[in-house]
């Protein structure tokens, strides 16, 4: 993600990639999209009044309470999101629609996808009360992410899927919000 989002931004916004705590300097606003070992990072970043948006998963409540609290303790953003498509939005309301009796989660990423459930999973998980062992996860080789979500009595099922054709989904969701949010705060963030 990290790397298809600098080829899609390099061009219209001065980007420079921050590999340490010491390449922190001068910038306003810090994206991640890295992985949990990036945690020290991310609260030296938001303790130096830098703004955060992170859209790796796997940090637990408690380090996402912690980055909240030290971005308002500092006057500054920071913003978690485990899923960036444009369309999840529309997926997590429809799934809502529905009774959380008898509610699975199917989740289906690549083999490289490092936590599972996934952050979207669980997201989901707690926004519908469903306990996390009725999340199964699923790691293929060369696919792409899936989320299901089946109401299942014993003679019907409802069954509603968001699933990512490529990662451009990702990509263009993550750019919509990043424009939405330059606009609502301006120079805060570039």
């Amino acid at each position: 993600m990290g790397k298809s989002l600098y080829s899609r931004l390099k061009n219209e916004y001065k980007i420079k990639i921050i590999k340490s705590k010491d390449d922190l300097q001068d910038i306003k606003s810090l994206i991640d999209f890295s992985s949990i070992s990036a945690y020290e990072l991310l609260e030296s970043a938001v303790k130096s009044k830098i703004n955060v948006i992170s859209g790796t998963t796997g940090y637990n409540d408690e380090q996402i309470g912690r980055l909240n609290r030290l971005a308002l303790e500092n006057n500054v953003i920071f913003y978690q999101c485990n899923n960036f498509a444009n369309l999840i939005n529309s997926f997590y309301d429809a799934c809502k629609a529905l009774d959380n009796n008898n509610l699975k989660i199917y989740e289906i990423h690549d083999m490289q996808k490092a936590d599972h459930p996934s952050g979207t999973a669980l997201y989901l998980a707690n926004m519908l009360n469903i306990d996390v062992k009725n999340i199964t996860s699923i790691r293929k080789y060369d696919e792409f992410a899936k989320h299901i979500v089946i109401y299942e009595t014993q003679n019907e099922r409802i069954v509603i899927k968001h699933e990512i054709k490529n990662k451009d989904a990702f990509i263009d969701g993550f750019i919509n919000f990043f424009k939405r949010l330059v606009e609502e705060y301006d120079k805060r963030i570039i």
